[in-house]
């Protein structure tokens, strides 16, 4: 009887001991850098949001976009800028354009320029605009300047010097609707003589 009991103490001991077996689960992978410090790997799993907020979001931007229809058909634009002659003279012009009423291009655009060598610019100008119901719209505008000297005081109207053929490039972007950002590249070209001015402004529109 004691043989027996010592024989399954025995392997019972042995069973005890015995290493268990790893859990692949649990298993990590140790790798030895440049510096012999274990480093050990790491898997990062990085999955796209499920809820597709980023794309329907952009997606919503572009329908905004094309969804925009710019209604205006007059507005008022307060304008400052740098005009140069062909003498090389510089002067700074700050005034107002007011475009009409309408239905389609072209438009007409009245204005008048307060010029910082003491004159003045009155005009009338036919102004085409280009993708005119979108958000930034390109436009060619044409017509004729009046140029005012108080010292002719009413002679300036009879005065064929004084007048002159105005030219103009531009474009205006939508900031806050109705308020759109505006540059105007334009050119006077008259018997006395031609100059060309750069203007930024904005443009109100009702």
């Amino acid at each position: 009887m004691p043989f027996f009991l010592v024989v399954f103490l025995f392997f019972s001991c042995v069973a005890n001991s015995a290493p268990l077996s790893p859990n692949p689960d649990e298993t990590q992978q140790t790798t030895i850098d440049e510096k012999g410090e274990p480093v050990h790997d790491q898997t990062v799993i990085i999955s796209a949001p499920q809820d597709g907020s980023y794309l329907n979001k952009f997606k919503r931007s572009q329908s905004e976009e094309k969804e925009y229809f710019y209604t205006y058909k007059q507005s008022i634009s307060p304008r400052i800028g740098v005009l140069v002659f062909d003498t090389d003279e510089l002067f700074f012009l700050f005034g107002f354009h007011y475009m009409l009423a309408s239905n389609n291009s072209p438009w007409h655009e009245i204005g008048t320029d307060l010029v910082s060598n003491g004159t003045g610019n009155f005009n009338w100008c036919y102004k085409w605009v280009f993708f005119e119901t979108t958000r930034t719209r390109p436009f060619v505008k044409a017509g004729a300047n009046l140029k005012l000297d108080p010292s002719l005081g009413l002679s300036n109207f009879v005065a064929l010097q004084n007048y002159s053929l105005k030219i103009a490039i531009g474009i205006e972007d939508m900031l806050a609707d109705p308020l759109s950002g505006r540059i105007d590249l334009e050119g006077l070209i008259g018997m006395s003589g031609y100059n060309y001015s750069l203007v930024l402004g904005y443009s109100w529109a009702w």
